[in-house]
């Protein structure tokens, strides 16, 4: 189905700072929480210190992708129900494919394919192109775009497409051309399969309603090169060399970053261009217990490979701390791991199935025991609450920080919905029942 070129009203969310001067004083939630803080409402807690330097892209509520401007934190729709998911906490990236919506450019560096432009895009505009094979026996590949890689660093390549009407459709390649580096992931769009070859270790896609996906694929740099990248047409055999027939895809939005992740669009011109990092930091008020508490929070999993990311309820604070973390590692897909004062661990659901963009219900609780000391118990979308006793208690912690590790680094990398505190230490069974989704 092909999006409509009309365009639509713009929904730009309030810039952070009106938003925090307008908002009123915020009563205490009802019942046990002291703190209830949700992300998806349209006004937010006025103690949260945001920092959304911007600019960066979301889907709105009629499913078009638009860039939030500095200084906003927009909150995120599904662009598939048009549910509100919340707001989404990411690291910085730079966007090195540039001219970033025009995949074929019609210059020098492309070989066996014809570009048409003016079809619907994504943002509600007609920037995406038809990109066709010719009949040459020969590769099919828009134009190349040239990247300086360093060896053992991770890359994340990505582009949107959807199929055609009344144009056979082909396969859609992202491929690394060059030297040591070499490799190439597949999509077919019409059944979802996928494939990988080379230096390229995950291909994955996501349907954004519409019969739009975003593709992408994730390698290691196995040396430091000049790369030529390529968005690329290939056949039912996924040869890089074939005769064409016509075939062709709507492609639009080329993303290269670095990161295991694609992160959020970033348009581009003649010039890479750079997202800030997010921070959300809560400074710690009278509402929270030293002694004794319980968190609930509520965030949607990541596409992590082996690197960790962190939903942390922590402190800017050196010394000791309270950090609740959700790491995918390899040995343990879906892992989290919690990690509290500072170096006491409990390892939750090891091998639990939390795919990215699943929401994840974490139930967190401690509680003083004696001589400094504190019991921790954590519970993860129902699984029966894992406990560790005879830590320290994190008498320092100051200030809380949602969807970054305590020194704003080891970002989420996707988006919260929800944050719980009670100023009482819950029963395991309740852990079990609250992160029960």
């Amino acid at each position: 189905m092909i999006l409509p070129n009309t365009p639509r009203p713009t929904l730009e969310p309030r810039a952070i700072t009106a938003l925090l001067r307008a908002t009123p004083p915020v009563s205490p939630p009802p019942g046990p929480w002291a703190l209830d803080l949700d992300f998806r409402r349209d006004e937010l807690d006025p103690r949260l210190q945001i920092t959304a330097p911007g600019p960066k892209s979301y889907w709105d509520a009629d499913g078009i992708l638009r860039v939030a401007p500095p200084g906003t934190w927009p909150i995120e729709w599904d662009p598939v129900t048009r549910e509100r998911r919340g707001r989404s906490v990411w690291e910085a990236q730079t966007n090195s494919y540039i001219r970033s919506s025009t995949i074929f450019t019609g210059n020098a560096g492309f070989l066996g394919v014809a570009g048409e432009s003016g079809w619907d895009d994504p943002m509600g505009g007609a920037q995406a192109q038809l990109i066709t094979e010719t009949l040459a026996n020969s590769e099919h590949f828009a134009n190349d775009r040239y990247i300086n890689l360093t060896q053992g660093a991770t890359y994340t390549f990505s582009c949107y497409a959807r199929l055609p009407e009344g144009v056979p459709a082909s396969r859609l390649m992202l491929r690394i051309a060059a030297g040591s580096n070499q490799g190439w992931g597949a999509l077919d769009l019409a059944d979802g399969r996928t494939w990988t070859t080379g230096g390229v270790s995950s291909a994955t896609y996501k349907a954004l309603g519409g019969g739009l996906v975003r593709f992408w694929v994730t390698f290691t740099a196995a040396a430091s090169a000049l790369t030529n990248i390529r968005v690329q047409l290939t056949d039912e055999a996924n040869r890089t060399s074939y005769p064409g027939r016509g075939a062709g895809l709507i492609l639009f939005g080329g993303q290269f970053v670095t990161g295991s992740v694609p992160g959020p669009y970033i348009p581009t011109e003649g010039a890479a261009v750079t997202r800030p990092a997010e921070s959300v930091v809560l400074t710690r008020g009278d509402w929270f217990d030293l002694r004794q508490g319980t968190w609930i929070v509520e965030y949607r999993g990541s596409s992590l490979g082996t690197s960790q990311r962190s939903f942390a309820l922590g402190t800017s604070q050196s010394g000791e701390f309270l950090e609740v973390v959700a790491k995918r590692a390899t040995s343990a897909i879906g892992r989290h791991l919690t990690v509290v004062s500072g170096g006491t661990t409990i390892d939750v659901g090891v091998g639990l199935p939390v795919a990215s963009n699943d929401l994840v219900r974490m139930s967190f609780a401690y509680s003083e025991v004696s001589g400094g000391l504190a019991d921790y118990a954590v519970s993860v979308n129902g699984a029966v609450a894992q406990e560790r006793s005879a830590a320290a208690v994190a008498r320092d912690a100051q200030q809380f920080c949602f969807g970054t590790g305590r020194s704003g680094g080891v970002h989420l990398n996707n988006v919260i919905q929800r944050v719980r505190y009670a100023p009482r230490r819950l029963s395991n069974a309740e852990l079990q029942s609250l992160s029960s989704a």
